[in-house]
């Protein structure tokens, strides 16, 4: 599994949490026109993009996501520790 990735690019003000290093064949929009879950082959999350946001909101972004990941049980595997160490 890669390292846990956060890119931000600034011309399309969108943040972008790589959490694993696999291929993405899905995409499932969370909140309309802003947050997007990207998928692997077995549904599990590969990344999040966030559009339409600073890059001095980013650490909030990440705070946001390591909140919604300490209220799933269900959230990640391994991966998960990865986004609450970077986040945290």
């Amino acid at each position: 599994m890669a390292e846990l990735r956060v890119t931000y690019d600034s011309r399309a003000r969108a943040a972008y949490v790589a959490i694993t290093a696999s291929k993405v064949t899905a995409t499932t929009e969370v909140l309309k026109d802003r947050i997007y879950f990207d998928l692997d082959s077995a549904g599990q999350l590969v990344g999040i993009e966030a559009v339409g946001i600073s890059a001095d909101s980013v650490p909030n972004l990440l705070g946001a996501i390591r909140d919604a990941l300490l209220r799933s049980e269900a959230a990640m595997g391994d991966s998960r520790e990865k986004l609450l160490a970077i986040a945290g």
